[in-house]
């Protein structure tokens, strides 16, 4: 089950990832872009369980602690990633900013209600 769950969200974060990858780079460099995106993947899948395999015996409550300390990293990383992207590719709901009706405010409008 653990692995169906891991699939899934890997699948998730990559449906998310290369829109957002092809939506920054220039054209000129989407390959690269691309190829340095996954290029990033295969070496996070053959450092991870190199090390983690070391750290976990060392201490199992340090490797947790390290495990957290990345996912903090990444998470701060990202928001700072935020502020910077263009409009156009931001997702980010900001409460300042005017959204689109919902579609069903839309076909309501068309209706006459």
């Amino acid at each position: 089950m653990q692995l169906f769950l891991a699939f899934i969200v890997a699948l998730s974060i990559t449906a998310a990832l290369i829109p957002l990858v092809a939506d920054l780079a220039p054209e000129s460099l989407r390959g690269r872009y691309m190829a340095t995106m996954g290029l990033s993947w295969w070496v996070g899948l053959a450092l991870a369980p190199t090390l983690g395999t070391r750290l976990l015996s060392a201490s199992a409550t340090l490797t947790f602690v390290v495990a957290a300390a990345i996912a903090a990293a990444a998470a701060v990383s990202m928001l700072s990633l935020d502020a910077r992207l263009p409009d156009v590719a931001r997702r980010t709901p900001r409460p300042d900013v005017a959204r689109p009706p919902l579609l069903s405010q839309v076909s309501a409008e068309a209706r006459g209600g």
